[in-house]
């Protein structure tokens, strides 16, 4: 339960009154469905909202920084914001530039490789590579291969865990049309909260 008034406290005030309007949720005060005590993810007209409970805390600020860190790095991030009480994540979604209001298309780098997402873990990065090869246009793919690897080693530097086959994706504007790499989303440092957490996809066939 997030109301406009809550909404307009924790969310940047061009977001609340160009998006809120058009959540989609019924009734007489504009809202989304999304609690901000519990763990929740939510749709706000091009943004992507995420909460964080008691399991993950301060995991918005976490994501905040880590992303900016992956800006300040040269790689290519969505929009983002932190909320004001630091317990709102929001992003714009990225597949949603083009011009005449149509999503872009996604495929995230799990489901070309044909596994379920129960398997997002089961890969390595040497294949994540051969994927971007065969998928990634010509002229997008050196640029695809660097990003990737400047992912990886930001990875490695600010201990995050988490980088499986869905955190990487490709974009395309239609079928048939030039493909190329998505930019860096959903980074965080996952030590603060898994001590000993380890990659997740192997390289040289360890962790």
């Amino acid at each position: 339960m997030v109301l406009f008034q809550l909404l307009r406290e924790r969310l940047p005030l061009n977001l609340v009154s160009r998006y809120a309007l058009r959540s989609g949720v019924s009734g007489v005060q504009p809202k989304v469905m999304l609690d901000a005590t519990e763990r929740g993810r939510a749709t706000l007209g091009g943004y992507i909202v995420k909460s964080w409970g008691a399991d993950y805390p301060q995991l918005a600020a976490n994501e905040f920084l880590c992303m900016t860190a992956s800006e300040r790095a040269g790689l290519p991030v969505p929009e983002f914001h932190l909320s004001g009480n630091r317990g709102l994540f929001v992003m714009k979604r990225f597949d949603m530039p083009v011009s005449d209001g149509s999503p872009l298309g996604f495929e995230d780098i799990c489901s070309l490789q044909a596994l379920g997402t129960a398997q997002k873990y089961n890969s390595s990065c040497e294949r994540v590579a051969l994927t971007i090869k065969d998928f990634v246009s010509g002229e997008f793919l050196q640029g695809a291969r660097e990003q990737f690897f400047a992912s990886l080693v930001l990875s490695c530097m600010i201990r995050n865990g988490d980088a499986h086959l869905k955190n990487f994706g490709v974009l395309y504007e239609r079928p048939g049309e030039p493909v190329r790499l998505a930019p860096v989303y959903d980074m965080v440092t996952t030590v603060a909260y898994i001590p000993r957490d380890l990659p997740a996809l192997s390289l040289a066939g360890a962790k």
